[in-house]
């Protein structure tokens, strides 16, 4: 049975849409709050996502954006829904890389059979359902971790593999919080911290980097083979306690890191 998320602020919507394919045999999970599912989508690792274009906090791109920049769901596609299809909005569409967009109204044969085709594009890999269990686990045991940073002066903490994507983060912005233009800043402090380090290293010695920004200061951690913590100050006033914080989190992430086989997964 394929499980299907909906994100739609319309308790209307979500229910037609939840009929219309439980009807076909598919489970359908529901959240009318973008910030809220995308909060808890991990907990049920959906086949497909479905989420209308216009929503009260964020919008559907940036749900599609931050799906793409999480390991455990960046091969999920995700079909958007709108009642005004143009030629921007196909762009966009594509610049976040979702599977297709349904134009509203739209018919119940039209919704299954869009939402058959997408999940017939996507190869089933049954087999690593275990291993995305056990990955799910090593994130909640980071942002674990992260959280002991939380008594902090920071903005947010996180752990970023060596391609720039999260791995769990903690702090005043979560993970669905982050701004896209923050999801991007963080992806080139990755490349130019492992430049720096001069590229991936065998965790044999700690690099450490701190950067400004017109937005704060970055302290960057190298925590072993392919992993960085990165906090972000909103200014330099607390750097020594941080940096000692720093340090100790950073060993106990880098065990669990270092030992996890699920680790191995998200680099």
């Amino acid at each position: 049975m394929s499980k299907v998320f909906v994100i739609d602020d319309s308790v209307s919507a979500c229910v037609a849409i939840e009929r219309m394919l439980g009807s076909q045999g598919f489970d359908v999970v529901w959240e009318m709050d973008a910030i809220t599912a995308l909060r808890t989508v991990e907990k049920y690792l959906p086949d497909l996502v479905i989420c209308d274009l216009v929503l009260p906090d964020i919008s559907g791109f940036e749900v599609c954006q931050s799906l793409r920049s999480n390991p455990l769901l960046d091969s999920v596609p995700v079909l958007l829904i709108s009642g005004d299809v143009d030629d921007d909005v196909r762009r966009r569409a594509d610049e976040c890389d979702a599977a297709g967009i349904i134009e509203k109204p739209f018919t119940a044969a039209l919704l299954i059979e869009t939402v058959q085709a997408t999940l017939g594009a996507v190869e089933p890999t049954p087999e690593e359902e275990p291993s995305d269990r056990a990955h799910l686990a090593l994130r909640q045991q980071v942002a674990t971790e992260l959280d002991a940073l939380g008594f902090l002066d920071y903005q947010f903490a996180c752990v970023l593999d060596d391609k720039g994507r999260l791995v769990a983060v903690s702090g005043l912005m979560s993970p669905e919080a982050l701004a896209p233009d923050t999801s991007r800043e963080l992806t080139s402090l990755s490349r130019l911290a492992w430049q720096a380090m001069g590229g991936s290293r065998d965790g044999t010695g700690p690099m450490r980097l701190t950067l400004e920004t017109d937005s704060g200061v970055r302290l960057v951690d190298d925590l072993g083979p392919g992993y960085l913590l990165v906090v972000s100050l909103p200014n330099s006033g607390s750097l020594g306690l941080t940096r000692f914080m720093m340090r100790k989190v950073g060993r106990r992430l880098s065990t669990i890191l270092k030992n996890d086989p699920a680790a191995t997964r998200l680099s």
